[in-house]
């Protein structure tokens, strides 16, 4: 499977869970009030939390990721490994996981649910293309999004518009139908 399916499918499949689960039970099950508008809210929280919680889990399950030791990581790539290094010396972090998806289209990408859990992955394409600066600055890139813990930004993020939408649907169910 080619990593653009794989993300494709991944990104798919998190969306269906996520809106048939809230749209289905609530449009259907719940009372057409403030109540039921507040336990439809509650409901779309608690789908995100749960999303937060397997996403990892499922990136690891569709990509063919290749783990490697961080001591075998170093010995290989000197480069990187002196990068992270840096970053988790001043910024005090745990070293991410490091993985390898053996395709040659350049991608990088880091994930998990928190910086002390978090795993960085490459492709074979970035260490096919890019010279060493231009790896040490893709890592150095992945390592700020686990210093931030965007893990977490971008489960607020999706998770707000989400809110937004459940509410304008539970409006226009709640109007057309009562």
């Amino acid at each position: 499977m080619g990593l653009k399916l794989a993300s494709t499918l991944a990104v798919m499949f998190l969306f269906a869970l996520v809106y048939a689960v809230v749209f289905i039970i609530g449009i259907w099950f719940l009372p057409s009030n403030l109540l039921g508008l507040l336990l439809m809210i509650a409901l779309t929280v608690g789908i995100v939390l749960i999303q937060y919680g397997i996403s990892p889990l499922i990136v690891g399950w569709i990509y063919r990721i290749e783990w490697i030791e961080y001591e075998k990581f170093a010995y290989q790539y000197p480069h990187l490994a002196d990068a992270v290094d840096k970053v988790v010396a001043i910024r005090e972090i745990k070293p991410p996981r490091m993985g390898i998806i053996h395709d040659l289209n350049p991608q990088a990408f880091t994930y998990g649910w928190s910086k002390n859990s978090a795993r960085l992955v490459i492709t074979d394409g970035i260490l096919h293309y890019l010279d060493d600066n231009e790896q040490r600055a893709v890592v150095a890139h992945e390592l700020g999004h686990i210093v931030h813990n965007d893990f977490i930004l971008m489960t607020v993020v999706f998770a707000i518009p989400l809110i937004l939408l459940t509410i304008a649907r539970w409006s226009y169910y709640t109007a057309r139908f009562s």
